[in-house]
Order: C-alpha cells, then sequence, then structure tokens
C-alpha cells in the first residue's frame, strides 16, 4: 500500500447528511484533496448515480466517464461533487483497512480532473452552496462552523 497523495481515491466511510459527524455505514470511494495535519484529511464525495430525476444532482460536480474511470481504478462512470466535502480524522473508524496512516487507495485522478474538482469546489465555498462534514472538532479546528 503506497502513502496517498492529493487527488487520490480512497475508500472511506464518508459521513451521511443526515450523520455528518459520524462514519457512514457503507463504504464509500472520496476523493482526496490534501491533508490537514498528520490525522486528518479533506476528501470530497463522490457518486456512480450521476442524475437524480433525470437532472445533474449538483451543479458542481464533475462528471467522469466509464473510459476516464476505468483508467483511475474505478468500475462505474461517477461524479465527484464539488460542494459535498469532509474532514475526516485518519482513524480505522473512518478508513477501514488504512494501515499505520496509510489509507486504502484505489487509484488517482488525471491532472486535467484535479483541476477542474478544484475549480468547482472553489466555485461552490464562493457561492455559499458547500456542505463540510466531519467531526465538529476537526471542523473547528480548520475554520469550518458546524452546522450540526
Amino acid at each position: 500500500m503506497r502513502p496517498p497523495k492529493p487527488g487520490d481515491f480512497v475508500k472511506c466511510l464518508f459521513p451521511f447528511d443526515e450523520n455528518p459527524e459520524s462514519p457512514a455505514p457503507v463504504p464509500h470511494i472520496a476523493y482526496l484533496v490534501g491533508f490537514k495535519g498528520k490525522d486528518a484529511v479533506l476528501a470530497i464525495y463522490t457518486t456512480t448515480t450521476l442524475t437524480e430525476n433525470g437532472m445533474q444532482k449538483s451543479p458542481y460536480a464533475v462528471k467522469v466517464p466509464e473510459g476516464e474511470s476505468q483508467s483511475m481504478g474505478m468500475q462505474k462512470p461517477f461524479m465527484i461533487d464539488g460542494s459535498r466535502l469532509a474532514f475526516l480524522p485518519i482513524v480505522p473508524e473512518f478508513f477501514p483497512g488504512a494501515d499505520n496512516g496509510k489509507l486504502p487507495v484505489i487509484g488517482c485522478a488525471t491532472d486535467s480532473l484535479k483541476r477542474a474538482v478544484e475549480m468547482r469546489a472553489k466555485s461552490a465555498m464562493q457561492s455559499g452552496h458547500s456542505r463540510t462534514l466531519g467531526p465538529k472538532a476537526l471542523r473547528r479546528r480548520y475554520g469550518i462552523a458546524p452546522t450540526s
């Protein structure tokens, strides 16, 4: 297992909106934005559900088609939702399979995808449409006021 780096896709228990401080009950793949100290990461939500009622789920999402998806280690087309972020502690409760701080890396985004995700995430934050999940203590530490 290689050390993760920004732009990697990692398997984690990304929190649900309904319970923003706790690990989700099912594994999910997240896009790793970067590290926050030695004990936490900032990650962005990904989903294979590309539309809701025929509409793209978020205007801040970047669609990744199947061919590109497979070249990055995924099995299906997916979206990276730049409006849904989380500060996650690097602990087994959020990262099952983590080994001494090394996270389970699935694949790595292309440089053009990294730029697109960064642009959408900044746009969501600047417009006030981003949601930041994860434990309140981490959100406070990094200047994000907890909403719950």
